[in-house]
């Protein structure tokens, strides 16, 4: 998961690639949006698509929903809801309803193992807005801060209402950069677009073909500490994936490692060695909580629920000293049938 950001938006850069290249035109701009940093590819979009409008749409979008659903902010609406007093009703935004809905579905599907009130344990552990200084928690803390957990003590009711059935927290980073890669890509199908990849972070929404004419490719990032590095490439159009790991947001106490994704039945980060896996998923936010819920579930468990649900899943674990892929039989129709 990554959290929402505390900086201002440091600027997008937008090229048109046209010149003598007879391949269609190709818009691609990129900027930064909950502390992390999107991308934004568009494919033949026809005369009347303007590329002086749509980088600023997209940015204006994704300050809304920081607006909407940061941690960080005070004064965001996830937060005024966060303080809102047990049992008194809270009237949400469509975006905060939306992605609460979806919220409460994957948490049901995956029995708690996606838990959106895993806040308390997150913060205790140091992978909140507060530094901790790598402090390993007392066994003491940790059962204290479970007891704030439940995402069922939290009621959606009719109208958009919401409350607080008891004294819990939400912490949507673990699907907010799906949920924010939808609501670009529903941008600019609106404008026009048919032919798309828009991505923050490890989400991705994916639409029509690439700039060559064919599934849009997919590079999966291999997870050690060499950024860039490629472990797979998968293609897909019309859908939404995510890849989320733990080899980017951990620390390391005399030699073990503290992982950012926090196991909500244990109170503790994960001890699997599953080190990262890719899940695709009608939409990214969907595919985005699963991630984060499978992370928790660990190799093997993730492999029988995905084939169980249908989940075209790519995984990679840590098999001593090396990395070890598998995937479930749905993965299939995604492979590239070029390594990299």
């Amino acid at each position: 998961m990554i959290w929402l950001r505390r900086g201002a938006w440091l600027g997008v850069c937008v090229l048109l690639l046209t010149g003598c290249d007879r391949r269609p035109r190709e818009i691609v701009f990129s900027g930064t949006a909950f502390a992390t940093s999107y991308q934004v590819k568009i494919v033949d979009p026809g005369a009347a698509f303007s590329a002086d409008i749509v980088p600023g749409a997209v940015q204006a979008l994704l300050d809304e929903l920081d607006l909407t659903l940061s941690t960080y902010k005070p004064d965001s609406e996830l937060n005024r809801f966060n303080r809102q007093p047990v049992g008194t009703p809270f009237v949400a935004s469509a975006t905060l309803w939306q992605i609460l809905e979806v919220s409460k579905r994957i948490h049901e599907l995956s029995e708690g193992t996606f838990d959106p009130t895993v806040e308390p344990l997150v913060d205790l552990w140091g992978f909140g807005p507060v530094d901790t200084g790598d402090r390993i928690p007392t066994d003491a803390e940790i059962a204290v801060q479970k007891k704030k957990l439940g995402f069922d003590k939290i009621e959606l009711k009719t109208g958009n209402t919401l409350v607080r059935r008891a004294d819990v927290t939400l912490d949507l980073s673990a699907i907010a950069e799906g949920y924010a890669a939808d609501r670009m890509a529903a941008l600019l199908e609106n404008l026009g677009a048919t032919n798309y990849m828009a991505g923050i972070a490890g989400a991705i929404r994916v639409a029509g073909r690439n700039r060559d004419g064919q599934r849009w490719r997919i590079a999966v990032e291999r997870p050690n500490q060499s950024p860039g590095e490629v472990e797979q490439v998968l293609r897909a159009s019309d859908i939404g994936l995510s890849t989320s790991g733990d080899y980017r947001n951990y620390f390391e106490r005399d030699g073990v490692r503290y992982s950012h994704e926090i196991d909500p039945r244990t109170g503790r980060p994960i001890t699997n060695n599953l080190a990262s896996i890719t899940v695709f998923a009608a939409t990214a936010a969907e595919a985005d909580a699963l991630a984060t819920a499978l992370m928790v579930m660990g190799p093997e468990r993730a492999q029988r629920f995905g084939e169980a649900n249908d989940l075209a899943l790519f995984l990679v674990t840590r098999e001593h000293d090396r990395f070890a892929e598998s995937h479930t039989s749905q993965l299939k129709p995604y492979l590239s049938e070029q390594r990299p």
